[in-house]
């Protein structure tokens, strides 16, 4: 029921403060493998170093990190790295996770995104669904691909910069 509230519920701007998405992935990492029974250890965070903040709220934006990497980690096979990665691209922040899993079948992928639709056994597909709203609230885009060289696939999240560039 808390997943059809979120959906269906515009985000607020008055929780929007800036935000370390570095340090927002690095806590995801905790929280994801903590909910993922073997997943000690196996997320690898790797990093430009400091990047300047984005402007959003940090419980959505951590939830949006939390999902693609429990749904990450439960798609890999047991013992393989889950890679995350922060960089910059451009006036946005970028955070990739990276799986080890079967990859997203071709006729799936345009679907992926969209309520009800899961790949996962059980899955009530609307973790997907959710973490599209909370990027797209936040001004910013979420895309999936298949690992070029297989397996796996990456999803990547940008979310823009608190600043642009200015002076």
């Amino acid at each position: 029921m808390n997943d059809l509230l979120v959906l269906g519920r515009p985000s607020s701007p008055t929780k929007f403060a800036p935000c370390d998405l570095r340090a927002l992935a690095i806590s995801a990492v905790r929280i994801a493998e903590e909910g993922v029974a073997g997943s000690d250890g196996r997320v690898r965070v790797r990093s430009d170093g400091p990047l300047p903040p984005v402007v959003g709220d940090p419980a959505k934006l951590a939830q949006v990190l939390i999902n693609l990497l429990q749904n990450a980690l439960s798609i890999s096979p047991e013992g393989t790295p889950v890679e995350v990665e922060v960089s910059l691209e451009g006036p946005m922040a970028q955070v990739q996770v990276r799986d080890q899993g079967p990859g997203i079948a071709q006729d799936f992928l345009p679907r992926l995104f969209q309520p009800f639709q899961s790949m996962r056994k059980g899955g009530t597909g609307l973790g997907l669904a959710i973490v599209q709203k909370i990027v797209a609230d936040h001004g910013g885009t979420v895309e999936a691909a298949n690992n070029d060289p297989p397996p796996g696939a990456t999803f990547t999240v940008r979310i823009p910069l608190a600043w642009q560039g200015e002076g």
